[in-house]
C-alpha cells in the first residue's frame, strides 16, 4: 500500500487550530504596504502564481512564504512606528531599511528559472537525458529551498520582533518531511501499478533480477516512510527511487527508440540497480554504506543508465556538466540550451555506436568544452529574468554565442555523416529560442515593465 499523502494545514504556534498555510489562502492576506515595499509585495504576488502550478515541495515552498510574509508584515508595523513616533526611532528605521534588499533579493531568487511541468513527482517516460535533467533541477530546488530556510533565519530577520523570531526558527523538518512522503508517496504509487516482468530483461534463465529490484525498492520506500530519516538520507532515497524509475518507466512505455529499450533491458543496468538498491536498503538498516557511499555508487549507475561508460576518450564529465546547467539558465536561454544539451547527448550516443564518428570524438570533446564555455555565459548573463530584454546588447551577444555553438553542432553532424537529420534539430532549436523570447516577453506584459 502506498503511503498516505499529508494533510495541507499545519498547526498554529500556539497549538491551537489548523492553520492553512497553502501560497493561495496566504496571497489573500497581503497587505497593502508602504511604498518601499512595492517590490516584494509585487513578487509575492507573482510567485503565488508560479508556484500555484507546481506538484512538489509545496508545504517546503509555503512554509517558506508564510515565513518571507511574516518579514513582510513587521517590515510595515516598523515602518508605522516610525511614521507615527515623535521620538527619533533610528534602531527601527535601521532595521526596515536594512531588511528590504536582503527580502527582495531572497524573493527574486526564488524559483527564479522555472518551468511548471518540471515540479512534478515523477520524472518525464520520454528519454533518460530528460529524466536526468529532472533529477538534477529536483535536487537544485531541494538546495534552493534549504538556502532560502537559512536565509530567512539570519539574525536581520531575527531581531525584528519576538513574533518573527518564532516563526522563522520554527522546524523546517516538517514541511520537508512531508514534501518527501508525497514524493514518496507518488514514487510508491508507480510501482505498485507498473507491470514490467522478468521476461521483460536480458538475465539468466529462471532469474529474478527484476522482481529482487522491486522488493528492495518497495522495502526502501516502506522503511523511508515509516522511520524519520535525516534530510540527507531522504534525498539520496528520492534520488535512487527516482534513478530507479527510469528504466521501469521507459521499458514500460513507447517514447524510447527500440535501440534504447534494447540497452535499458541489459543485465548491465539491471545488476547495476540492485547492487544500488541493496546497499541503499543495508544504510537505512545502518549496515555500512554510509550516504556519500550511495551517492557514489548512484553516480555510477547514472553512468551506466546514459551509456557513459564505454568508450575510449571519456566525456562522462561534459555530459554530466551540461545536464547541470541547464537547471541553471533562466529565459531567454534556457529553452535553447536545452536543445543543445539534446544534440550533444545525442551525438555523443551515436559516436559511441558509429565506429566512423568515434574517430571523430577527441573533436566532439572540444565542442562539448566550447559549449560548456558558452552556456555557462549564458547562466551568468542572466542573474534576474525581468533585467533582461530582447533588445538589450547583452541579449544580443548571448543569442550570437548560442548560434555560433549551434554552427559547430551542425558541423559535427555533418562529420558523423548524418548530416540529414540536421534539419529536425535546427527546427527544434529555432522553435526553442521562440518559446523563449515569447515566454519573456509575455511575463514581461504580465508583469507592466517596459519592452
Amino acid at each position: 500500500m502506498a503511503p498516505k499523502a499529508a494533510s495541507s494545514s499545519t498547526q498554529s504556534q500556539t497549538g491551537a487550530l489548523p492553520v492553512d498555510l497553502s501560497i493561495s489562502a496566504q496571497v489573500e492576506k497581503i497587505r497593502e504596504g508602504a511604498p518601499a515595499t512595492d517590490l516584494i509585495k509585487v513578487l509575492l504576488q507573482r510567485i503565488a502564481i508560479d508556484v500555484s502550478q507546481f506538484v512538489r515541495d509545496v508545504h517546503s515552498s509555503s512554509q517558506i512564504y508564510f515565513r518571507a510574509r511574516v518579514v513582510y508584515d513587521c517590515i510595515q508595523d516598523i515602518i508605522r512606528k516610525v511614521d507615527s513616533s515623535a521620538e527619533l526611532e533610528w534602531d527601527a528605521f535601521d532595521i526596515y531599511t536594512g531588511t528590504i534588499p536582503i527580502l527582495e533579493r531572497i524573493l527574486l531568487d526564488f524559483y527564479a528559472s522555472h518551468r511548471k511541468e518540471s515540479r512534478d513527482h515523477l520524472p518525464p517516460a520520454t528519454g533518460v537525458d530528460i529524466a536526468f535533467i529532472f533529477i538534477t533541477a529536483w535536487d537544485y530546488d531541494r538546495k534552493m529551498l534549504e538556502k532560502v530556510f537559512n536565509d530567512l533565519a539570519t539574525e536581520r530577520f531575527l531581531k525584528m520582533s519576538p513574533e518573527v523570531k518564532i516563526h522563522l526558527e520554527a522546524s523546517r523538518h516538517v514541511p520537508r518531511s512531508t514534501d518527501d512522503i508525497n514524493t514518496l508517496r507518488a514514487l510508491s504509487t508507480f510501482f505498485l501499478a507498473n507491470k514490467l516482468a522478468e521476461r521483460d530483461i536480458i538475465q539468466q534463465r529462471g532469474g529474478k533480477l527484476l522482481s529482487e529490484v522491486r522488493r528492495a525498492i518497495h522495502g526502501i520506500i516502506a522503511k523511508a516512510t515509516k522511520s524519520p530519516t535525516s534530510t540527507e538520507t531522504s534525498r539520496i532515497v528520492i534520488m535512487t527511487l527516482m534513478l530507479a524509475y527510469i528504466p521501469f518507466a521507459l521499458l514500460s512505455g513507447d517514447e524510447v527508440t527500440p535501440d534504447w529499450k534494447d540497452y535499458l533491458r541489459s543485465s548491465l543496468v539491471w545488476e547495476a540497480l540492485q547492487r544500488l538498491v541493496d546497499n541503499l536498503t543495508k544504510h537505512l538498516s545502518s549496515q555500512g554504506p554510509t550516504v556519500d557511499d550511495i551517492e557514489t555508487e548512484w553516480e555510477k549507475v547514472k553512468d551506466i543508465l546514459l551509456k557513459l561508460t564505454a568508450t575510449s576518450i571519456d566525456t562522462n564529465a561534459e555530459i554530466l556538466e551540461l545536464l547541470k546547467l541547464a537547471a541553471r539558465i533562466r529565459r531567454p536561454f534556457h529553452g535553447r540550451s536545452v536543445e543543445l544539451i539534446r544534440m550533444l547527448y545525442f551525438l555523443d550516443g551515436y559516436s559511441k555506436r558509429d565506429q566512423k564518428a568515434t574517430r571523430h570524438r577527441k573533436d566532439f570533446k572540444l565542442v562539448l568544452d566550447d559549449t560548456i564555455t558558452s552556456l555557462e555565459s549564458a547562466q551568468k548573463a542572466v542573474s534576474d529574468v525581468k533585467s533582461i530584454t530582447l533588445t538589450a546588447d547583452e541579449y544580443k551577444k548571448q543569442e550570437t554565442e548560442l548560434r555560433d555553438v549551434l554552427r559547430k553542432v551542425e558541423e559535427t553532424f555533418s562529420t558523423f555523416g548524418i548530416a540529414n537529420q540536421w534539419s529536425d534539430k535546427e527546427s527544434s532549436y529555432n522553435e526553442a529560442a521562440k518559446i523563449d523570447d515569447s515566454h519573456l516577453t509575455a511575463m514581461r506584459q504580465r508583469l507592466g515593465l517596459a519592452a
